[in-house]
């Protein structure tokens, strides 16, 4: 019975979000945790298979130039949505 039970939770497969979801997680937590009125746009997406997305948005920096942009790389968990850390990237 034990091994019936074990073979049943190893085949269980843990769903992941779709990057859709991961964009939308990290610009929500972006505005909770920023004072800042600036939108973001999307710069890249990415799955490394390690269950993160990875998340890149550009700011831009100074309005007269809107080239000149920052970056923020954002970590989402790819089970629960949760963003785990959000870093400046080098230009």
């Amino acid at each position: 019975m034990s091994n019936e039970k074990n073979s049943v939770i190893q085949s269980e497969e843990v769903m992941e979000i779709s990057a859709r979801q991961a964009v939308l997680a990290a610009v929500k937590f972006y505005h909770e945790v920023s004072s800042s009125e600036k939108k973001g746009s999307l710069e890249e997406v990415e799955n490394k298979g390690d269950g993160y997305w990875y998340i890149t948005l550009g700011f831009t920096t100074n309005y007269l130039i809107p080239s000149q942009k920052e970056y923020r790389v954002f970590k989402v968990n790819a089970v629960n949505e949760n963003v785990e850390s959000m870093k400046l990237r080098e230009s």
